[in-house]
């Protein structure tokens, strides 16, 4: 009984497999093998988290005139979004701070520590536009090739 269900679940893989093979066939006869750049949705880089507040999201508004928001609030560069979200996260960590009588061990200063490698992270991020075109998006590079694979690196 046990060999059935083997050979069953082999079938079904087996089967699998050659559906994702002509999927790959069919997607890239349509699209010419071009390498399509992953579209990014939040630009928010730091995952830092004290008491559970973390920062909210860097998102695009599709303004091109303030092309960020955070919180609802909209800016013209991504350098003042990043600012806000710091600034608000260390707000929400301060008021979590204070709201526990320092029963959860959390401090304000800590939280002002936060902010501070907040906006140092955000101060290195290498992708500072939604737009997939722009200079300052890295793109991947081809290595190298053979009759399966096209073999990419990240820079």
């Amino acid at each position: 009984m046990l060999r059935h269900v083997q050979y069953i679940a082999l079938f079904v893989l087996a089967v699998e497999a050659t559906a994702w093979s002509h999927a790959d066939i069919d997607l890239r006869h349509e699209f010419g093998n071009v390498l399509v750049p992953r579209q990014t949705t939040n630009l928010q880089t730091f995952t830092g988290a004290l008491g559970g507040a973390a920062a909210e999201p860097i998102t695009s508004t599709n303004d091109q005139n303030r092309p960020f928001e955070v919180a609802g609030d909209t800016f013209t560069d991504f350098k003042s979004a990043a600012s806000r979200t710091c600034d608000n996260q260390k707000n929400a960590c301060a008021k979590i701070a204070n709201s526990g009588g320092n029963s959860n061990g959390l401090q304000v200063s800590d939280c002002d520590k936060q902010r501070e490698t907040c906006l140092s992270t955000q101060d290195k991020a290498t992708v500072t536009s939604f737009d997939s075109s722009a200079s300052s998006q890295a793109q991947a590079q081809v290595v190298t090739s053979d009759d399966e694979f096209t073999y990419f690196c990240d820079p």
